[in-house]
């Protein structure tokens, strides 16, 4: 049972069918991308209703977001568990999990070295993919 199910929220159609797209891809992908590849495959979900939707999976932790370049939100469903980061394509949104010792080590001396007390930090890696690498 997902959270949004345990916290009574029910699934419907839609729901059901934005997730099973955010379940199939290995990308980031923004709401209207969502949307549009719904209708394309014959959904009647409203762009508005994507948006709810994607906010209250956000809220539950079901999805994860990352900010474009271009400033836009994308989401998609992360397959890791716990803290990690991203290696996102810049070219075609591929996206890899990635987690590093080096990373957390580096984020709590650099908060504690300013007198911070480190609560939270997201690193998020850009550039090209192999596959993309090779068509340029």
């Amino acid at each position: 049972m997902s959270p949004s199910e345990r916290s009574g929220e029910r699934s419907t159609r839609q729901k059901r069918d934005l997730l099973a797209v955010l379940q199939s891809i290995d990308r980031f992908m923004s709401a209207q991308e969502l949307h549009r590849f719904l209708t394309e495959q014959g959904s009647t979900i409203g762009i508005a209703t994507v948006y709810q939707h994607l906010r209250r999976l956000t809220q539950t932790g079901e999805v994860e977001t990352s900010v474009g370049d271009d400033g836009e939100t994308r989401y998609r469903m992360c397959p890791a568990t716990g803290h990690h980061h991203h290696m996102v394509c810049t070219a075609c949104g591929a996206t890899r999990d990635i987690g590093s010792d080096l990373v957390e080590t580096w984020a709590r001396e650099t908060a504690a070295r300013m007198g911070y007390s480190l609560s939270e930090h997201v690193v998020e890696l850009r550039g090209l993919c192999p596959s993309c690498q090779g068509s340029r």
